[in-house]
């Protein structure tokens, strides 16, 4: 699970959480990483002279939550800088997606379907990867 990963130690989890965006990426630099709550995790990175964001979080009600989780933790030396998200590579149906299913209760975001594109169910958390457009 992509939440045990805190440090900088071991790259596999990341790369491998990233081979299923439809992105490729062979090696990267940490710029920030921030466990925003108990349960959220954001990791600015570059890559190939890209810059990514990587967000992983248990309960997440819509896109735009993490749209606005994006813009408001970008690194400080980049206020600018804006973020795209990376649909997956195979979308996993809500229902059985493992955050929901591991959930009591998980309230379903308005276009689950939308959601699933850019969400990657990883243990109890959904992870979405974000590329600079700048």
């Amino acid at each position: 699970m992509l939440r045990t990963w805190a440090t900088f130690q071991e790259k596999k989890m990341i790369l491998e959480i990233q081979s299923q965006f439809d992105v490729e990426i062979t090696d990267f630099n940490l710029q920030k990483f921030e466990v925003l709550t108990p349960d959220s995790f954001i990791w600015y990175f570059s890559s190939n002279k890209k810059n990514y964001c990587l967000y992983a979080e248990d309960y997440v009600p819509s896109i735009q939550h993490v749209e606005q989780a994006i813009a408001k933790n970008v690194p400080a030396w980049s206020p600018e800088e804006k973020f795209e998200l990376i649909k997956v590579k195979n979308t996993v149906v809500w229902d059985e997606s493992s955050p929901v299913t591991n959930a009591t209760v998980y309230k379903t975001p308005e276009n689950a379907s939308e959601f699933m594109e850019f969400a990657y169910p990883s243990g109890h958390d959904f992870v979405f990867l974000a590329k600079s457009i700048m």
